[in-house]
């Protein structure tokens, strides 16, 4: 773990790794995604994972904070913020953001367990933030989304993909694979099946100032978000529904191509469907 920790902690050694996963290449050859596997240094990614099983201090987003909100998609999941373990994810999260030092980073810790997932959004957020030196507050836009998957031994059917709607692709949540993508992108996360498992990652944002695009829900007012962790609610029903059944409604039908092994959503999902219509909205 000292070791991990240590190379995390020396931006040099950081920015030389980056540098060879040729990340700017990447998004402009896949659209606007990529998806990176052996993201961190074996070494690095298995102390990722030691922080995150090791963190006892996790959140469930209270619906009642951001009811009101007109961009709210139904998700269920627990986090965690990175200053809260400055000695331990605080670094790893400090590490991930030198991927775009040209760029302010916000990212959060995630614990998805059986049935957690995100509804199918875009991401499109505006946030306010403090100058660094005095003035007025500074108009941001998220412009890339990062997730790194930290769950050892993930496999297809226990869930939790990501699906990209928009290039027809499945994630699957391997271990210490990053899924990269240009906001907006509309996507969801798929129903996690296992019973057992936790499903383990590091995301979030790269702002940009100014604003890259209009958010389009109802009420949108640029100045009232603040940076901070996540923001939409997703309550769970109150009439039990199958996972199953969830991620067949998510997906709208449609076949999608997995990325990291062949196959569908997993679990109970067949692997060869007719593909139909799906309409999505929001953001991760």
């Amino acid at each position: 773990m000292d070791a991990a920790l240590a190379w995390l902690r020396d931006p040099d050694l950081v920015r030389e790794h980056f540098r060879g996963h040729h990340v700017e290449r990447r998004l402009r050859e896949g659209g606007g995604f990529a998806r990176i596997t052996q993201f961190f240094p074996p070494s690095v990614a298995k102390a990722a994972n030691e922080m995150m099983l090791a963190h006892d201090d996790w959140e469930v987003m209270d619906q009642t904070e951001v009811a009101e909100r007109g961009d709210s998609v139904r998700h269920n999941f627990k986090f965690t913020e990175p200053e809260d373990s400055p000695s331990t994810l605080g670094i790893l999260s400090n590490a991930l953001g030198l991927l775009f030092e040209d760029l302010t980073p916000s990212f959060s810790m995630a614990r998805y367990e059986q049935g957690d997932g995100i509804e199918p959004h875009d991401d499109k957020a505006h946030f306010t933030l403090p100058p660094l030196k005095g003035g007025s507050p500074v108009l941001h836009s998220r412009k890339f989304a990062g997730i790194l998957y930290l769950s050892q031994g993930w496999k297809l059917k226990m869930g939790g993909a990501l699906v990209d709607l928009e290039g027809g692709t499945e994630s699957v949540p391997s271990f210490n694979t990053f899924v990269l993508f240009r906001v907006p992108r509309m996507h969801f996360v798929a129903p996690v099946l296992a019973p057992a498992r936790p499903r383990l990652s590091v995301f979030g944002w790269w702002l940009e100032v100014g604003k890259l695009y209009e958010v389009d829900y109802a009420g949108a007012k640029d100045d009232e978000q603040e940076l901070g962790g996540p923001t939409l609610p997703m309550p769970r029903p109150s009439v039990p529904e199958s996972v199953a059944a969830r991620a067949r409604k998510w997906r709208g039908g449609r076949d999608y191509k997995s990325e990291g092994r062949a196959g569908g959503l997993g679990g109970q999902i067949k692997k060869s469907r007719q593909p139909k219509k799906g309409k999505f909205k929001g953001r991760a």
